[in-house]
């Protein structure tokens, strides 16, 4: 819930312990003084919202990065200071829409669905570019603008779609076939990775799961072997028009250890940012809100043209997920009582 406080804005938590998003989007926010902790894991299996009470001095932890193979493991991710973000955070007790008379609620949904017209999962619009495999995921969230009397709109919620979300770092497409070991041979092991397009490391140059005859064995096309005509290195699995989502490798998580990669990258060695689940959920969370405040522009689909925004209208990193540009926070309407 949004409100307005003498320090900036506050925010009342609330939190669904069963939104199947397996960590709860804040990181580790429920260790506060208040011990609310203690009882969120009992509750994780009711079908039921849980509103917590966090103090305004409370610093939250984003969930660890993955282990760099150095040193102690780290216990912490990013940090996030309510106090610093001028956040003032406040209990409220009561019946949403019966005792909330001064205070406008703002509710974002996870929801166990899809956006309208989406299938929720993940696809792929054409050959590689630059060698970047070109695999789109579908909408994860969405939300009506918000006006100076309503949060949202009355025709749409503002929700995060969990079977698109879960679908972006589950399904697998790729068959984590043999590896290229040198020119002309194929004699590695699956390496439990998706090995790249450019440089060539896999027969199915064009990424289409088909094995074409200039990418058979044999051809003038590098990497060749033996001229056999079976698939050599990884590829992606359709049956008749439809690609296959249970097998061993993913284009959006490429070294394959749970995150997704946000831009996507060619190899391994070019990994820039690497996200958890729970970052992703607060990412689209934040963002989402930001549409249901008011925030909308009339070009870019609505969204800003400040790359250091949560509003920014390319998708090239999750690293903005704590910021407001000043233009977009001139946006933000706050209407209570």
């Amino acid at each position: 819930m949004l409100g307005a406080g003498t320090g900036g804005y506050f925010l009342d938590v609330s939190i669904n312990p069963n939104h199947e998003f397996n960590r709860l989007p804040g990181g580790q926010d429920e260790h506060g003084s208040y011990g609310n902790h203690r009882f969120l894991g009992a509750v994780k299996d009711l079908s039921c919202v849980v509103v917590v009470r966090l103090r305004r001095d409370r610093v939250l932890y984003g969930v660890p990065g993955p282990y760099p193979g150095k040193g102690r493991p780290a216990v912490h991710g990013r940090r996030f200071a309510f106090k610093e973000a001028e956040i003032d955070v406040n209990e409220f007790v009561g019946t949403v829409g019966t005792d909330d008379r001064n205070i406008d609620v703002l509710v974002v949904t996870a929801y166990n669905g899809t956006a309208p017209g989406n299938s929720g999962k993940i696809g792929r619009s054409g050959p590689p570019v630059d060698g970047i495999r070109q695999w789109f995921w579908a909408t994860m969230g969405q939300s009506g603008v918000g006006t100076a009397s309503q949060y949202g709109s009355q025709s749409s919620y503002t929700r995060v779609y969990k079977v698109a979300v879960n679908n972006r770092f589950n399904e697998k497409p790729y068959i984590d076939n043999n590896t290229w070991t040198a020119t002309g041979v194929w004699g590695g092991a699956a390496n439990g990775e998706l090995d790249s397009v450019v440089p060539v490391r896999v027969e199915d140059v064009d990424d289409d799961g088909v094995l074409d005859d200039t990418e058979k064995d044999g051809s003038t096309n590098a990497p060749t072997d033996d001229g056999d005509d079976d698939f050599d290195g990884d590829y992606p699995v359709k049956s008749g028009s439809t690609w296959e989502f249970t097998h061993d490798l993913s284009p959006h998580d490429i070294d394959n250890d749970g995150s997704i990669e946000v831009p996507l990258v060619t190899t391994v060695s070019g990994i820039i940012n690497d996200y958890t689940k729970a970052h992703v959920v607060m990412r689209t969370s934040t963002h989402e809100m930001g549409h249901s405040v008011g925030i909308a522009y009339p070009d870019h689909g609505g969204h800003c043209e400040d790359s250091t925004c949560v509003m920014y209208y390319l998708v090239n990193h999750y690293n903005r997920h704590g910021h407001f540009c000043n233009d977009c926070r001139g946006k933000i309407r706050i209407h209570n009582n």
